[in-house]
């Protein structure tokens, strides 16, 4: 017999389901009503009304796998096309500053987009990657795949044992934990498994604003990230950010000619590296080095 708590919790799930299809045609139909200019400080506007609420996000990312595409993880084809080419360039020094053989861990990896390009770019790293099984299934679907351990697990409760790898990437994956708790808890265990002078690299949209902490991201901020990681004896080596948030859902939605979004979204990139703060960058890049002799 099930607990009133699992209960209560199995009511929030399928509440988070419903209220996302519910967002989904409320942002469609403001889409056909109201132009850009003004869907975006409307939407600032409901966002900072709107009360925050820390729930299990695990149906909603069950029930998103099911959609085509890079929609299961996130936006339109054409604009995470350039989301994807941008993170080929930050993540290329990484990965081939790896030593030889070197064993990398994907955790969250979706639709698997990010593992495969892990071994795209070097043919001796093994990559492991874990996600629910409803991403697994999807991301096994995809070719090329033959160089990828997928495992499925859940990244608050995943560890595959202390000091395992020699780069800990996630994309998107902490944020999506909106329950605080089990994401802090699977940033630490992210943080146990890199090994001896082993990297931690995320690329998360980290945000304290709750517009841009909107639901199913987490409202959980860089500094906050940062915190946790040298708490765990971590060093900060890389901060920096990509996607410029007030070009974001413009160039997302628009149809405009790839050509056109491509030559937008660069534009952002350029702000982005002028500006002064990380603040105009949705996701956050950050990684982080355990010295040697801390494992």
């Amino acid at each position: 017999m099930q607990s009133f708590e699992d209960n209560l919790q199995h009511r929030c799930e399928i509440t988070d389901v419903q209220s996302s299809e519910f967002r989904d045609r409320f942002k469609a139909w403001l889409k056909s009503k109201l132009p850009l200019p003004l869907r975006i400080p409307l939407g600032i506007a409901l966002a900072t009304l709107r009360p925050y609420r820390t729930y299990d996000s695990l149906a909603y990312w069950q029930q998103r796998a099911s959609w085509s595409g890079e929609r299961a993880v996130m936006w339109n084809e054409p604009y995470a096309c350039l989301v994807r080419e941008r993170q080929r360039e930050i993540l290329q020094p990484f990965v081939q500053a790896l030593p030889r053989e070197a064993r990398v861990l994907d955790i969250g990896c979706g639709i698997g987009v990010v593992a495969r390009m892990l071994t795209e770019m070097r043919r001796d790293i093994a990559v492991d990657a874990v996600d629910i099984p409803e991403m697994i299934q999807r991301a096994k679907e995809y070719p090329n795949n033959h160089r990828i351990n997928y495992m499925v697990g859940d990244i608050r409760e995943f560890c595959a044992g202390e000091s395992v790898y020699d780069l800990v990437f996630s994309s998107a994956a902490y944020c999506a934990t909106r329950d605080i708790s089990g994401l802090r808890r699977a940033l630490e265990l992210g943080l146990a498994m890199a090994g001896d002078r082993g990297i931690v690299l995320l690329m998360d949209p980290f945000h304290r604003w709750k517009y841009l902490a909107h639901p199913p991201r987490a409202r959980f901020g860089v500094n906050d990230v940062i915190s946790l990681a040298q708490d765990y004896g971590f060093h900060l080596t890389h901060r920096h950010g990509f996607i410029f948030w007030p070009f974001r859902d413009w160039l997302a939605e628009s149809d405009m000619e790839q050509a056109r979004r491509r030559q937008y979204f660069l534009i952002g990139e350029r702000l982005i590296a002028l500006l002064p703060t990380d603040f105009w960058a949705d996701y956050k890049v950050l990684a982080f080095r355990r010295p040697t002799g801390d494992v």
